[in-house]
């Protein structure tokens, strides 16, 4: 009867013990890369209420080489945000005083050949400015989200520029 009833007590210790320390690394982990997690879209911007405004984009396609181009398909400025627990247990997110441009931009392909890593049909060999300053980017062969950090307030008009490498 005794055996039975001490596996219980040490399961549910192990339980709790592992629940715990689960929800502690999780929480460390989200309160470090947080600093570097952006909305999808406008309207996530708007509704997670760190939307500033839409700028305009100049141009809105540009050709990376004679088969590939890009198009802006949605372009915002936000508050960056980022995640604090306090003592572990209470979620915060908090807004930061910068400001950070997104900008998503659609591959379109301006031959009859498929898509593929090989140079000259991604940026490989280019790299893309945004007022003459280089972004940080991420992205699939289909979408390529570009983005800004800055300490002061971002003009209305944005322009891009493809730098050959």
């Amino acid at each position: 009867m005794r055996l039975p009833s001490l596996i219980v007590a040490i399961t549910v210790i192990i339980a709790l013990v592992g629940g715990v320390g689960w929800y502690v690394i999780s929480g460390g982990i989200e309160e470090f890369y947080s600093p570097g997690w952006f909305s999808a879209s406008t309207e996530n911007a708007k509704y997670r209420r760190v939307f500033v405004s839409s700028p305009v984009v100049m141009p809105s396609r540009f050709a990376l080489n004679d088969s590939v181009a890009f198009a802006v398909t949605d372009a915002w400025i936000e508050r960056p945000t980022r995640v604090r627990y306090r003592w572990y247990l209470i979620r915060r997110e908090t807004r930061d005083s910068t400001f950070r441009l997104v900008v998503n931009l659609a591959q379109v392909v301006r031959d009859s050949g498929s898509w593929s890593f090989s140079r000259g049909r991604s940026f490989a060999n280019a790299s893309l400015l945004v007022n003459g300053a280089r972004p940080a980017s991420t992205g699939n062969a289909a979408v390529h989200t570009i983005y800004l950090n800055s300490y002061t307030s971002l003009p209305d008009t944005v322009r891009l520029s493809v730098e050959r490498r």
